[in-house]
């Protein structure tokens, strides 16, 4: 079995003079990605790889969940993620993966990651808002085998959802 992971990006610095590549996390952004970190940890105990956008606040999330959850997985900077707009051109991405992997953790942005989230998860009104991921198991042996009708199930972590389930 194959698993992939679409986290989006935790939330980021807001009225910058930077361009949008080189934001930053905010602090609330940090915050949002060790809590959400736990909660992927509980649900997925080992990553292969992580891969990640190269724009900033996708590369100190995927820093972040590194180092909280999964410290002895290699983060891939993937500036090609930052630029993606069709879900065909990220299945291309994965259909390239080292076979060796079974678990993958992709960080990236919407609205692509949404779109992905929707189509594998059959429920078009789901979205990612910052922070939050899609499990995605496959019935699947090779990367090249995954496709949305080779979907053996799904979970949707929504971030709003464990924020406020913290603050009670």
């Amino acid at each position: 079995m194959k698993t992939i992971i679409l986290l989006r990006h935790s939330y980021a610095e807001r009225h910058t003079d930077k361009e949008d590549f080189y934001r930053h996390l905010s602090v609330k952004g940090v915050q949002v990605a060790k809590l959400m970190s736990r909660e992927l940890k509980k649900r997925i105990p080992e990553i292969d790889l992580i891969v990640s956008s190269a724009a900033l606040r996708t590369k100190e999330t995927a820093e972040i969940f590194q180092k909280k959850a999964f410290p002895d997985t290699t983060i891939r900077l993937e500036k090609s993620l930052y630029y993606l707009q069709f879900t065909n051109l990220f299945f291309d991405f994965v259909y390239g993966l080292n076979e060796s992997f079974e678990t993958v953790l992709f960080v990236g942005h919407n609205p692509i990651f949404s779109f992905l989230t929707q189509s594998l998860s059959g429920d078009s009104n789901l979205y990612l808002y910052p922070g939050s991921f899609l499990i995605v198991n496959f019935k699947a042996e090779r990367w090249t085998e995954i496709n949305n009708g080779t979907v053996e199930d799904s979970i949707f972590v929504n971030s709003k959802l464990i924020q406020e389930q913290t603050m009670e």
